[in-house]
This record gives C-alpha cells, sequence and structure tokens, in this order.
C-alpha cells in the first residue's frame, strides 16, 4: 500500500449502480449504443466529512476514501517519505484502520438504507483483500481487488437497483459522527456491530449473539465509568486510586453493574430487563452450548441499537429480518 486513496467494489447479491445507471445503458447492453470504460468510472458522488477523510463513488459502485487528512491510516510511504527499511507493522496498522473505516461506512449505508428509503439493504463487511489503492502519482491502481472490478457492459448484466445520493450522504454523515465520537473505541463498537449484523443476516446466531453482548456490555461499561465518576465528583473526589481500581476489577461484574445503574435510573427498566436477557442467552450458549436462535440474535441486535442510543448518542437504525433457502 502506498498513496493516500483507498477503495472497495460494492458487491451484492444484485448488482447495484450508484446515483442511477447510466444515459443509454439499455442502448449499451445491445450494442447499439457507443460504450467507453468512462461509463463505470465517472465520478457521481463525493462527501467531504470533518474527520478529514473524502469518500467519493464512480458510477459502477466504488467507493474510494482519501485519507490525506486522517493520519492513523497512512504509512510514512503514503505520507510521501522514504523510510530506510519495511515495516511490516506500521503498513499492517495503517490497513487495519483503513479497512476498519470502510467497515464502519458499510453498516453505516446499512442504517441509511433503512432510515432514508425505509427498507434493509444487504448488510456486508470488508478485509483487508476487498480493496484496491491508488496509486500516489495517479497512475494505475494495486491490490487484489482490482480483479473483481467491472470492464466490459456485460460485468454489469445484472445490474438492477441505485444507491441515492440522499443515501450516501447519510451514510457519510453517520460516519462522520462515529470517527468524531469524543469516546475512546467508537469505531471498534461500530466495526463490531457491523461484524454481528453480517453473522445474523448469514444465519451465524452463535457468532452474532456474542459479537452484539460484546458491543453492549462495552458501552454498559461506559456507562459504570461515567456513572461512578460522577458519584466520586459529588463526594468531593477523595477516592483513593485502589478503590477507583476496584470499581474496574472483576467485583463488579456486568450482572451487578447492571444492577446498580438500573436501581440508579441511569438504565431505563426495559432497556435493564433486555440487557439482562441477553447476557443469559450469551452465557448460555458459551456455558451450556445452548445454540441461540434468529430470535435471541434479534433482540440482542435491538438491544444494541438502544445501548447506541443511550451511550453514545448514535441512531444506527438496522433491518435485523432475514431470509432463508436463498429467499
Amino acid at each position: 500500500m502506498a498513496g493516500t486513496i483507498s477503495g472497495f467494489y460494492l458487491r451484492q447479491t444484485r448488482d447495484l449502480w450508484l446515483c442511477g445507471e447510466p444515459e443509454g445503458w439499455a442502448e449499451i447492453m445491445t450494442g447499439k449504443g457507443p460504450w467507453s470504460h468512462e461509463v463505470f468510472t465517472e465520478t457521481v458522488w463525493s462527501h467531504e466529512i470533518d474527520a478529514g477523510i473524502s469518500i467519493s463513488g464512480q458510477r459502477q459502485g466504488t467507493f474510494e476514501f482519501d485519507f490525506a487528512g486522517y493520519p492513523s491510516a497512512l504509512t510514512d510511504w503514503d505520507e510521501g517519505d522514504s523510510p530506510s527499511a519495511f515495516d511490516f507493522d506500521e503498513l499492517l496498522r495503517a490497513t487495519r484502520v483503513r479497512v476498519n473505516v470502510m467497515n464502519a461506512f458499510a453498516l453505516a449505508l446499512h442504517s441509511a438504507f433503512v432510515s432514508v428509503e425505509r427498507h434493509g439493504a444487504e448488510p456486508f463487511s470488508l478485509t483487508h483483500t476487498d480493496l484496491y489503492h491508488r496509486h500516489p502519482s495517479g497512475n494505475g491502481i494495486g491490490g487484489n481487488a482490482i480483479l473483481g472490478l467491472p470492464n466490459t457492459p456485460e460485468d454489469k448484466w445484472r445490474a438492477g437497483g441505485a444507491v441515492s445520493a440522499a443515501v450516501m450522504d447519510k451514510a457519510a454523515d453517520l460516519l462522520n459522527q462515529v470517527l468524531q465520537h469524543e469516546a475512546p473505541g467508537t469505531l471498534d463498537l461500530i466495526v463490531l456491530v457491523n461484524q454481528a449484523l453480517v453473522a445474523h443476516t448469514k444465519h451465524d446466531f452463535a457468532g452474532s449473539i456474542i459479537a452484539f453482548w460484546t458491543v453492549c456490555e462495552a458501552l454498559q461499561n461506559q456507562l459504570w465509568k461515567s456513572y461512578y465518576e460522577q458519584q466520586i465528583a459529588a463526594a468531593g473526589g477523595t477516592v483513593s486510586k485502589k478503590r477507583r481500581e476496584k470499581l474496574n476489577g472483576r467485583d463488579f461484574t456486568a450482572s451487578i453493574v447492571s444492577e446498580i445503574l438500573g436501581l440508579a435510573g441511569v438504565l431505563p427498566a426495559p432497556l435493564h430487563a433486555s440487557l439482562d436477557e441477553n447476557r443469559i442467552l450469551r452465557n448460555k450458549w458459551l456455558h451450556g452450548g445452548k445454540i441461540p436462535t434468529y430470535i435471541d440474535s434479534g433482540k440482542c441486535g435491538e438491544t444494541v441499537k438502544e445501548m447506541l442510543r443511550l451511550t453514545l448518542g448514535i441512531d444506527l437504525p438496522l433491518a435485523l429480518s432475514i431470509g432463508a433457502s436463498g429467499l
């Protein structure tokens, strides 16, 4: 990886255009209209977010992210320096950040479809092999993903839908909210929600319920820390370091913390009940081998939505319905 721009191709069950199919597409497909590759690569949407990333969308269904203003996604090579030795750990770190940002955008796209167009969109997740990278000179692209990019009209013959500019704008705003959030680890939690949602739709309910609960517990811990810090401040801030460490220790289990937050009114009663139910479902699977059902997984997903809204102020609608037998 060298350069600041990485991208991915939106590969769904059915191919999608960005901002509608190209003008004269029916004629192109029947060989009656002029064809050039620029029909695919035309930039039809762009959005610069406050977090320092510029996102653009090409007609064919590719999204490109320019990380020039997002230092954690860059290596010395990307920034134009010439390091004396290859640093694999540095490359791995920067790649992981780019993949995480794009997976957060994937979840944001899903949520944007739900909120803007009132229907679910197929969730997806990306790995480093799904990314391509533009050379800093502007000449050429590299990466495994280039093998899957459409090159001829026949490569898009199944295209039957489009992602609207309104959906992409909403997704970019949601991504910016995640990346700009003051709570540490917010990006990682959103990526984990996306992984859980993908697992849920693929009927991996054991995987989804573990990931959903992990997010719930992490968010509950944030509420807990905020709560006890407020109590310490109200008492004059005289709590010792050892006692503070105990508050974060094993004596205060997820169950006990939930009860305290519920009694204190930090957790609304329905949400408190949902957290307890989800924790029990997760424990029955991990410690008792009881395989969770799609209903169990869906309940956990609903709880995650409420916890994100309460703890981080992030509203991410999720379509938790699933299909069977490919329907």
